[in-house]
């Protein structure tokens, strides 16, 4: 589970897509106005998620070892990695330039963009 400041949304794993809930409109009493829907449903469970720290991004690690990331709201994903050992932690650096992996099989990896990327 993931809070993403700039988009004032939490997001969470466990689903086969981006699960993301706005507190502008929060969905309440089965209201689903707030329900982000973020890049594309598939097959393989996302296992961890985490939300770019300035920009309206969101990145997924799944069990499969693919990682993603998508601007909140759009339906188009970025793949980063395609396939692997399962994903369980991302995390972002303080800046968004830099992504921290670590996996099932313990491989740990810093994925860096180039500052162009996110502009």
């Amino acid at each position: 589970m993931c809070w993403s400041l700039p988009e004032n949304a939490l997001f969470a794993s466990g689903a086969f897509r981006f699960a993301g809930w706005s507190m502008t409109a929060p969905p309440l009493d089965g209201d689903t106005s707030g329900a982000l829907e973020t890049g594309r449903a598939g097959l393989v469970p996302i296992e961890t998620v985490a939300a770019h720290p300035e920009k309206k991004l969101i990145a997924a690690g799944y069990a499969n070892g693919r990682i993603t990331i998508a601007q909140i709201g759009a339906r188009d994903e970025l793949l980063v990695r395609p396939l692997g050992s399962a994903v369980t932690v991302l995390a972002w650096s303080g800046d968004g330039r830099h992504l921290a992996v670590g996996a099932v099989d313990g491989t740990v990896a810093i994925v860096t963009f180039p500052a162009q990327m996110f502009k």
